[in-house]
C-alpha cells in the first residue's frame, strides 16, 4: 500500500463529502506527519487557535481553521528547510562538512514556524496539556538514602512543576527568576539524561520535552505584570497589561464578533479557552480565581467588595470560578459583624465542580451558566459581575438582564472589581451612556500608581424594575 502523506490528509480534511469523523481523523493524521511542538502539544495548540470551538470533532469550520494554521506553519518550515539545504550545499562545496550548532538551532526542539509570533493562547493550551500529562507521571522519591541521582531528579521535578504552574497562572508569562530557574532545570535534566546517569524509574525524556516546550513558550509571553515599565515599551500597552493580564488576546477576541469571525458562543468559548488552563493549573486558591499574586494582594484587591454590601442578606457572585471569593466574602463579612448567604455562577463547568467542593454547604447554590442569559431560581440582595464576562456590544444587555432577573427589589448590582487608569472613569461613563445611574462606588490603590482598582454599584428600584430603560 502506498504511503499517505500530509497533502493527502489535508485534502481529506477539506473534503465536505466525507463524514465529519473521517475529516477529524484525517486532521489527526496530518498532525502525525507534522507536529512542530510534539503531537499532543500541537493538537492542543490547534484546538486553541481554531476557536471558537475547542472540540474539533463537532465543528467542521474549526477543523478547517486548524488545518489552515497547521499548513501555514508547515509551509514556513519547508521554506526554512530548503534555505538551510541550499546553504549547506554551498558550505560543503567550500569544505565545511559540519554545520555550526547555531545554524541548526531553529530545526531542533519545539518551535512553531511562522512569519509572525505564535499564538500565546495556543502555547498556553499546549503547555497546559503537557503539564497535565507531566503530573500523571510517577514522582521520583528524593528521600531514598544514598541515591543522589534520585534526589536531584526530585528537585528537578519540583522546579519544573513550579515553573509550568507559574507560566499557566500568569496566562503565558514567566518573570526573570522563574525563567532563570527554568533554564537551570532544562540543563539539569539534560545532564541527568547522559548515559549511566538516569534513575531507572524517572521518565526524564518526557520531562525534557515539557521543559523545552515551556522555555520556548515563555519567550513569547513577556514578564508578568510587575507595574514597572520596560525601557522603550509603549506606556499605553503597559497600562493595558496592568488592566488585563491577557489583554492583547482578549482584545483580539473582542474584535472577532464585530468582524463576523465568530459568533457569541464562539466568543465565550475563546475566552474560556484562554483562562481555563491558567485557573485549573494554579496552585493557590486565589490563583484558581484569576489572581497571580500573594495572599496579601488578593485581600487588598478583593476585600473592598464588601463596601457595596450595607446589610445582611444574599449575595450572588457571577464568575465565581473556584468559589474562593465566595468563601472569603463570607468570612470577611462575619468578621465585620454581618451575615452573607453566598451563591455562585460560572460559565466554565470545570470551575463549578471545585467551587462546590470548596463550599459543600453552598453546593446546591452554585450553578453553571452564562450570566447574560441564565435565569436564577430566586433573586439576591447583591449580585456581583464583571463587564468583561460578555462581548463588548452585549455589556448593556448583561446589566439589564441581571437587574431584571437576578437583583431583588431594593438590591444592588455590583460591577467589578476592575482595574482602570487613575485619571479616568471610563466604566462609569459607559454605564451612563447605556442609561444606568451609578448609585455608589469604591476604590483601593494599586501597586502601580497609574491605575486603581474600582467597583461601582447600581441600585434596583424597590419595585424590582431596575433603573429605567436603556437610552438608544
Amino acid at each position: 500500500m502506498p504511503a499517505v502523506g500530509f497533502g493527502t490528509y489535508a485534502r481529506r480534511v477539506r473534503d465536505e463529502r466525507l463524514p465529519l469523523a473521517r475529516r477529524y481523523a484525517a486532521l489527526r493524521c496530518a498532525v502525525g506527519h507534522y507536529c512542530p511542538l510534539g503531537f499532543h502539544a500541537t493538537w492542543a495548540y490547534l484546538a486553541a487557535v481554531a476557536r471558537p470551538s475547542p472540540e474539533l470533532r463537532r465543528d467542521p469550520a474549526a477543523l478547517l481553521r486548524a488545518l489552515d494554521v497547521l499548513e501555514a506553519g508547515r509551509a514556513v518550515r519547508l521554506r526554512e528547510t530548503d534555505a538551510f539545504a541550499a546553504v549547506r550545499r554551498a558550505e560543503k562545496a567550500a569544505g565545511r562538512r559540519t554545520p555550526r550548532a547555531a545554524d541548526t538551532a531553529h530545526l531542533r526542539g519545539p518551535r512553531w514556524p511562522g512569519d509572525t509570533a505564535p499564538s500565546r493562547p495556543g502555547l498556553v493550551a499546549a503547555v497546559a496539556d503537557r503539564h497535565r500529562a507531566f503530573r500523571r507521571l510517577p514522582v521520583p522519591d528524593g528521600a531514598r538514602s544514598g541515591d543522589d541521582r534520585a534526589r536531584r531528579a526530585a528537585e528537578l521535578h519540583r522546579c519544573l512543576d513550579g515553573c509550568a504552574a507559574a507560566y499557566l497562572a500568569n496566562l503565558g508569562r514567566l518573570d526573570g527568576p522563574a525563567r532563570d530557574a527554568l533554564a537551570r532545570t532544562v540543563g539539569g535534566i539534560r545532564r541527568l539524561l547522559r548515559p549511566g546517569r538516569v534513575p531507572t524509574d524517572v521518565p526524564l525524556a518526557a520531562w525534557l520535552r515539557l521543559a523545552e516546550l515551556l522555555a520556548y513558550a515563555a519567550e513569547f509571553g513577556g514578564a508578568p505584570n510587575s507595574g514597572v515599565q520596560r525601557p522603550g515599551a509603549d506606556e499605553g500597552a503597559e497600562v493595558g497589561a496592568l488592566k488585563e493580564s491577557a489583554w492583547r488576546e482578549a482584545a483580539a477576541i473582542d474584535t472577532a464578533p464585530a468582524a463576523g469571525e465568530i459568533d457569541e458562543a464562539g466568543w465565550h468559548g475563546a475566552i474560556a479557552g484562554l483562562v481555563r488552563p491558567a485557573y485549573l493549573a494554579a496552585r493557590t486558591p486565589w490563583g484558581q480565581s484569576g489572581m497571580s499574586c500573594g495572599e496579601a494582594d488578593w485581600v487588598a484587591a478583593r476585600r473592598f467588595v464588601l463596601e457595596a454590601v450595607e446589610r445582611d442578606g444574599t449575595f450572588l457572585d457571577c464568575g465565581c470560578a473556584n468559589g474562593y471569593l465566595m468563601e472569603c466574602l463570607e468570612r470577611w463579612a462575619a468578621a465585620d459583624g454581618r451575615r452573607l448567604e453566598l451563591y455562585g455562577l460560572d460559565i466554565i463547568g470545570e470551575l463549578v465542580a471545585p467551587a462546590r467542593r470548596r463550599l459543600p454547604h453552598r453546593a446546591d447554590g452554585i450553578w453553571e451558566g452564562n450570566a447574560l442569559t441564565w435565569v436564577p431560581p430566586r433573586r439576591f440582595d447583591v449580585v456581583r459581575v464583571g463587564l468583561e464576562y460578555v462581548p463588548v456590544r452585549r455589556r448593556p444587555d448583561l446589566v439589564r438582564h441581571l437587574l431584571d432577573a437576578a437583583v431583588a427589589p431594593g438590591g444592588r448590582l455590583v460591577i467589578g472589581p476592575y482595574t482602570e487608569e487613575a485619571g479616568t472613569r471610563a466604566t462609569e461613563r459607559d454605564l451612563a451612556g447605556w442609561g444606568f445611574a451609578v448609585a455608589g462606588r469604591a476604590e483601593v490603590a494599586h501597586r502601580d500608581p497609574r491605575v486603581v482598582r474600582r467597583l461601582v454599584w447600581i441600585a434596583a428600584d424597590a419595585s424590582g424594575a431596575g433603573p429605567g430603560p436603556i437610552r438608544p
